[in-house]
């Protein structure tokens, strides 16, 4: 099988333009100048950027707000054992499957280049990111759609807290202040089975039993709503 940068012909085929972008500049060899890595850490947070670091920043913002249009989520509000425990995931191949290709095979990839050190590199510097607002279209948000958000966000908070703050007893991560283009697109992903299938994953079929799933777009937009105003 051909392979670039060792992945694979169908990979290459597979991913957007935009997407190998990303995954060429985050596991490239760290051999050139920080000036040339900016994208890595805001320098106004006075973060020192580290070569063995890997480039976060690249999918998910110069402050890890996450990015929308990647569908990639908001790495600062999350707690460091959150992000450690995920990054264990995706090594292990517990958030993505070979028979559905989505996004999570890009950081997938990302993952099984890290070590331990990289890893701890990398959250070292989140500690000392600026946090980005999230930016929330007030006129989308009208009260009813709002109120049967909140609804439906009453069997989230059993496990993730009345005010999306997360819940690290059961695993369960913050979700106010995140991206609402990841939160759709992991919801979706845990209710059509691309995440939590392992039965080694305990706390992924967690979530993926305690999802009511098919959800109806208007169900799931409110919700996504009611979380937005958290």
């Amino acid at each position: 099988m051909i392979k670039w940068f060792g992945f694979s012909r169908r990979l290459c085929v597979e991913l957007s333009i935009q997407r190998f972008c990303c995954l060429l500049l985050v596991l490239l060899p760290q051999g050139f100048s920080h000036a040339d890595t900016d994208v890595m850490v805001n320098p106004s947070a006075g973060a020192k950027p580290n070569v063995s670091e890997p480039n976060c920043a690249v999918c998910h913002g110069s402050n890890w707000q996450g990015n929308s249009i990647l569908a990639s989520p908001n790495l600062y509000i999350l707690p460091d054992w959150y992000i450690s425990g995920q990054i264990q995931s995706y090594q292990k191949g517990w958030r993505q499957r070979a028979e559905q290709p989505s996004i999570s095979d890009d950081m997938a990839s990302v993952a099984r280049a890290l070590n331990a050190t990289q890893i701890a590199d990398a959250l070292s510097v989140k500690q000392q990111l600026k946090p980005v607002a999230s930016v929330v279209k007030k006129s989308t948000l009208v009260a009813e759609r709002i109120n049967q958000g909140k609804a439906a966000f009453a069997a989230c908070a059993s496990c993730h807290g009345s005010e999306g703050q997360g819940k690290q007893i059961l695993h369960a991560p913050p979700l106010a202040g995140q991206n609402l283009a990841y939160l759709k697109a992991q919801l979706v992903s845990f209710g059509l089975g691309r995440r939590g299938f392992s039965a080694d994953d305990i706390y992924g079929q967690q979530m993926a039993q305690a999802l009511t799933w098919p959800m109806s777009d208007e169900t799931l937009d409110a919700l996504l709503a009611y979380i937005s105003t958290l």
